[in-house]
């Protein structure tokens, strides 16, 4: 159980605010981003997985940080689709206008109209686990 929600939890606070970054602002920090999560992405997991324990040992804590690593691209690509839908909705676009700042935009706009989409796939990736 621990190594589960451990592994989400991590995951999504790496991942939710770089996702934020990333689709809020675009351009080259938008390319850097993705360029890293594609290649984190091509890792493959059980391999990742075998060099973590063999380089620092099989304590639960390196558990759950490959596995978080794993899931972090999945965060931010979601987070990120979402918050690229979001900038262009009215609602943000008048905060921008009353004068609100970029951070006030994204972290009392944007960032609570996509915790629904990145809670969900907390559930599923908890879910994944064998019930017995």
């Amino acid at each position: 159980m621990l190594v589960g929600v451990g592994s989400v939890v991590l995951a999504m606070l790496v991942g939710v605010p770089v996702g934020l970054v990333s689709g809020y602002w675009g351009g080259h920090v938008d390319a850097l981003v993705m360029s890293v999560q594609d290649t984190l992405l091509s890792l493959p997991p059980v391999l990742l997985a075998l060099l973590v324990i063999t380089s620092f040992g099989d304590s639960t804590w390196n558990v759950v940080v490959t596995i978080a690593f794993v899931y972090v691209p999945r965060f931010e690509r979601l987070v990120r689709g979402s918050v690229q839908d979001l900038k262009t909705r009215e609602f943000v676009m008048a905060s921008q206008a009353a004068g609100a700042s970029q951070w006030r935009v994204i972290l009392r706009v944007i960032l609570p109209n996509t915790i629904d989409s990145s809670y969900s796939p907390s559930h599923v990736e908890h879910g994944r686990g064998d019930p017995d």
